[in-house]
């Protein structure tokens, strides 16, 4: 256990005097990583609370940063993934199609990163603090040798294989051009040196030993890099138009041979319930909605959507995804949603639900579809706030806004065309989310009335129609007296005062409604808030 609250899982990774670990966050359950670096390492903590402050897709959320144990501890998000470093080792090579894009979204978080006042050089940009995501996302690790530019000198950290000249030179200044060096040397390195002559030059001009001779800011070192990209597609599209020319009269009765064995083979493999025949389908027809929506129902069969199945649906359509229709890809990204939303087992399912749905509006769905994705994006938006607001401790949340977005997603939720179960699982959920933030609906002026109607409606509802189980009564009793049941456990936790403790203690709610019950702890907890 660190600091009292991280139970550490397993090892992460280790490198320099630094080490990370997978952690449960012990309140509420939620996966973390958390790194430490020894207090006698002198690393910029200013820096690191200056980071907790970040926002932006391709950086981690660092949550919390503290001091125990003869350590700096970093808490950040736990993300999936390889690092460049790895999927080299295991691929040896790679496109210079991969590069240039991996290239541009991290040029676009150095960007952000620049921008800050002041702003912030990252100081240790290599291979393996670049990892990609699920999805294809390139996400910048690693703050342990960032600098905020200005600052007064100190230790400096990197990686000297990948570190600007200056950054080796405790006598010269470091700006935001050290970073383009890092990663001039960094992709240098991912290429083998097997670049065209327009990426090379872009290279050269990274990684020049002047610093005055780089770009000098990130608007340039983009616009050139975008010159880049475009003429690797003008090539690309020149090569394509001669190999078409010269191949289309000879080979077109080949074709059509070919795509009717292709389509024969693809029904044979859509007539399989196997994860690598419907991979092999999307393969051979990825414009084809059905073998992605095929996948997807056979990983919640047995109503669990697990990380592994989640990443490798997530890997398919970061690959493939892109060939489908506008509306196909609305409605996939709508289902696979639904699917965090409900079955995935972990906290930030809420967190990967909301990406998805967000995916979902920029789609073409249904008007109804449309609703429900714009209501689910913005419960879940709340509930991610409020999981960082646990975390750290920070940011403002709208509690009026959270209550109202409850109240939508129940009326929204309520309609016979919602499967039983789904609807049964939603009410669960929205009861623990009622429950959980009673306290602070009540104090940003939910009255006690609006809660009662919404606990009422949730567990009166007659979410078991479809089923007609004689014991449905008794569970939906249980789902909300096991509700009382935490919230009781949750606020003895956070109790010092001998007197409260034996009242808490000596509470039977068993004779009570849930709402009765909950309205007591309300009272017990604003009892220990004026003692604060």
């Amino acid at each position: 256990m660190i600091g009292g609250t991280y139970q550490v899982l397993e090892p992460l990774g280790k490198g320099g005097q630094s080490e990370v670990w997978l952690v449960l966050h012990k309140r509420i359950c939620s996966l973390l990583a958390l790194k430490r670096i020894p207090l006698r390492a002198r690393w910029p903590r200013g820096e690191l609370d200056y980071a907790r402050h970040l926002d932006h897709p391709g950086l981690p959320r660092i949550y919390d940063v503290f001091e125990a144990e003869g350590y700096i501890c970093i808490v950040m998000e736990y993300l999936e993934g390889k690092t460049l470093e790895q999927l080299k080792q295991e691929k040896g090579s790679f496109s210079e199609k991969e590069l240039l894009l991996w290239l541009r979204q991290l040029s676009e978080i150095l960007e952000y990163l620049h921008s800050r006042t002041p702003p912030l050089i990252h100081g240790d940009i290599k291979p393996s603090n670049l990892m990609i995501g699920p999805g294809g996302r390139l996400v910048l690790l690693d703050f342990g040798a960032c600098l905020s530019l200005g600052k007064e000198k100190r230790e400096r950290y990197g990686t000297k294989v990948f570190a600007a000249p200056e950054q080796l030179d405790e006598k010269l200044e470091l700006d935001i051009r050290s970073d383009f060096y890092s990663a001039g040397k960094t992709f240098r390195f991912l290429s083998g040196g097997k670049e065209s002559p327009g990426f090379r030059r872009f290279l050269d001009i990274c990684m020049q030993e002047d610093r005055s001779r780089r770009f000098s800011d990130d608007r340039k070192l983009q616009r050139r890099l975008l010159r880049v990209c475009r003429k690797g597609k003008r090539n690309c599209l020149l090569f394509s138009f001669l190999a078409v020319f010269l191949l289309f009269f000879g080979s077109i009765i080949h074709i059509r041979r070919q795509n009717r064995t292709a389509e024969e083979q693809y029904q044979i493999l859509m007539e399989s319930s196997q994860t690598e025949e419907l991979v092999s389908a999307i393969r051979l027809f990825p414009d084809r909605e059905a073998a992605y929506q095929k996948l997807l129902q056979i990983d919640l069969l047995d109503q669990v959507f697990t990380r592994e199945e989640s990443r490798k649906l997530e890997e398919i359509l970061g690959s493939w995804g892109e060939k489908l229709e506008k509306e196909a890809y609305g409605d996939l990204a709508y289902e696979l949603g639904i699917a965090y939303w409900y079955y995935f087992q972990q906290a930030e399912g809420k967190n990967y639900a909301g990406v998805w749905f967000e995916r979902a509006l920029e789609g073409g769905l249904t008007p109804e579809r449309q609703k429900k994705a714009k209501i689910y994006r913005e419960l879940g938006s709340y509930c991610e706030k409020k999981t960082r607001q646990e975390l750290s401790g920070e940011g403002a949340l709208n509690w009026k806004g959270f209550f109202e977005a409850i109240c939508a997603c129940c009326v929204e939720n309520s309609q016979e065309s919602v499967p039983a179960l789904l609807r049964e699982r939603l009410q669960e959920e929205l009861l623990s989310l009622c429950y959980d933030g009673l306290l602070y609906f009540r104090d940003n002026g939910i009255t006690e009335t609006e809660l009662q109607e919404l606990v009422e409606e949730l567990s009166d509802a007659d979410i078991t129609a479809a089923v007609k189980d004689l014991t449905a009564p008794k569970k939906k009793q249980k789902i909300m007296y096991d509700q009382v049941d935490m919230a009781q456990m949750s606020l003895f936790d956070t109790v010092q005062d001998n007197d409260i403790v034996e009242e808490i203690k000596e509470l039977d709610m068993t004779h009570l409604t849930p709402m009765e019950a909950m309205n007591i702890l309300y009272n017990l907890q604003n009892k220990i808030k004026n003692r604060w």
